[in-house]
């Protein structure tokens, strides 16, 4: 990510690296008015953190967009550093960055602790690769963190989209994730589709599903296909490939001499 610039003219608050609006509705009130005794404790004790959520009532303190640009930048920049730490690659960085910036505006500064970052960290990036929240707590240095479901739900309340996956997405995001052939990818959709109740409810490593479904798709379409390819692209072991495609589809895998 790159400085932030504020647009005076739109009131945006612009990544100048990446053309990104960060945040829109920015003004600056840098003077205060006081109007009395009580105005003045109103300004003292009602700080707006945020600008977007001011309320323009008389005696509010407005904070300035240069503290809110330090704010934002020290937040993006902590998190940039320990996803860089945990070795994210581009496309997750991307995502992260995405949902904190939606988080940013949903939620109270007072909440953006090193704790609450890493538990949104960890809601988007279980949704791409294998990793344990242990990992990335103590990446974001908040090893013993208490109440995690807790901010999980508030998080997710907040963006519902981090929902967790189905079983049956899981093994989609499995096969699209080394499939680029958008032929294959429908007819192994299609399969998934077929096959939905079965994904859902026997107890098969996904990674094991997602094999013997590619391995369907590319057969019937005739594309190159092997058990080894599809062991070294899942993990999974040629015994278990068999087995699984015989027990879906009812015939043995026969490789194509």
């Amino acid at each position: 990510m790159g400085s932030l610039v504020f647009d005076p003219r739109t009131g945006m608050l612009i990544d100048e690296e990446t053309g990104v609006v960060v945040e829109e509705n920015i003004f600056s009130y840098d003077l205060e008015r006081a109007y009395g005794v009580e105005d003045w404790l109103a300004r003292r004790h009602h700080k707006v953190i945020n600008p977007s959520m001011h309320d323009y009532s008389i005696g509010t303190l407005r904070e300035t967009v240069d503290d809110y640009e330090r704010r934002m930048r020290e937040i993006f920049s902590f998190v940039s550093r320990k996803l860089k730490l945990l070795n994210v690659p581009n496309d997750a960085y991307s995502e992260v960055m995405h949902y904190l910036r939606k988080l940013i505006k949903r939620i109270s500064w007072r909440q953006m602790t090193k704790c609450y970052l890493a538990v949104l960290v960890y809601l988007v990036l279980r949704r791409r690769m294998s990793i344990d929240f242990s990992r990335v707590a103590e990446a974001f240095e908040c090893n013993g963190a208490s109440r995690v479901l807790k901010k999980a739900s508030e998080i997710i309340e907040r963006i519902p989209e981090l929902r967790e996956y189905s079983r049956v997405e899981r093994v989609l995001r499995k096969i699209y994730s080394v499939e680029r052939d958008e032929e294959v990818l429908r007819r192994a959709e299609a399969i998934v589709n077929k096959l939905r109740d079965f994904i859902e409810t026997y107890g098969v490593k996904e990674s094991t599903l997602a094999a013997a479904i590619l391995l369907r798709a590319r057969q019937e379409l005739g594309k190159p296909a092997t058990q080894r390819m599809m062991r070294k692209l899942f993990g999974a072991s040629d015994v278990s490939i068999r087995n699984l495609y015989k027990r879906l589809f009812g015939e043995t895998y026969q490789e194509a001499k």
